[in-house]
């Protein structure tokens, strides 16, 4: 069929050598194909609702968007409420970048300002107070509100908490491991699980097991440990140490 096709629109080209020179459109080479509807000509409330299922995982990026849509509610007249530094820190690590968040924003009516200023060039989000429509906040809050309570977003929550309890085990050592309330009678159940585990084999020799705290992703400071053991170590050695 391909064959056939290629063969027709050569012996079209000769024919009509001016219809040639016109670039055919998708919808005559392809009748069949239909092509999805870009993002910015679908209705604003698809648009808000969409960009919402997307960051449902990113739960920083939902639980900002949805203060700085909720003072814009409550504080329309107030300047500094309807305004957003690209630049901040927070800002670029937890939602600039996070799909669906800055679409979310222009689906609001925000827009995207660069001004230079003393030292450097301001880059913000800006929702104009003409431009901020009091039905659209309320489709982009019940947006994110819904998101809060779906399944992506409650295990990227449990996750991020874990994370975090990783990252206090991480930064302590024995003395603060002790004065953040171990007793002594936990000291003497590590003190145990350490008698058990065979004498660490010398560099060269052996396995090397790695153990990280949360995800390797996550590179939680003080959260990576090491160890060698030998061939004939069992996994019970393992889980001792």
């Amino acid at each position: 069929a391909a064959t056939a096709n290629a063969g027709r629109a050569a012996a079209a080209r000769l024919l009509n050598p001016a219809a040639a020179a016109t670039k055919p459109t998708l919808g005559q080479t392809h009748p069949h194909v239909k092509v999805p509807t870009k993002m910015s000509d679908k209705t604003k409330e698809e648009q808000i609702m969409r960009c919402a299922n997307r960051l449902k995982p990113h739960v920083t990026a939902v639980d900002t968007l949805l203060t700085v849509l909720m003072g814009v509610r409550d504080r329309p007249g107030e300047e500094r409420y309807r305004k957003i530094d690209r630049n901040n820190a927070n800002y670029a690590a937890h939602v600039r970048d996070r799909p669906g968040a800055e679409d979310l924003l222009s689906a609001m009516n925000y827009r995207r300002i660069r001004s230079t200023i003393p030292g450097g060039e301001a880059d913000e989000l800006r929702l104009e107070r003409h431009l901020a429509d009091a039905g659209l906040l309320y489709l982009g809050i019940s947006a994110l509100e819904q998101a809060r309570l779906s399944p992506e977003y409650l295990e990227a929550k449990r996750l991020r908490g874990f994370h975090s309890e990783m990252r206090r085990i991480g930064r302590m050592n024995g003395d603060a491991l002790a004065s953040a309330g171990m007793s002594e009678s936990d000291a003497s159940v590590r003190l145990g699980f350490l008698s058990r585990c065979p004498r660490e084999p010398p560099e060269g020799r052996g396995a090397v097991v790695t153990v990280f705290l949360g995800e390797e992703s996550e590179r939680v400071p003080g959260g990576r440990v090491s160890r060698r053991f030998d061939g004939d170590d069992t996994l019970e050695d393992v889980m001792n140490w």
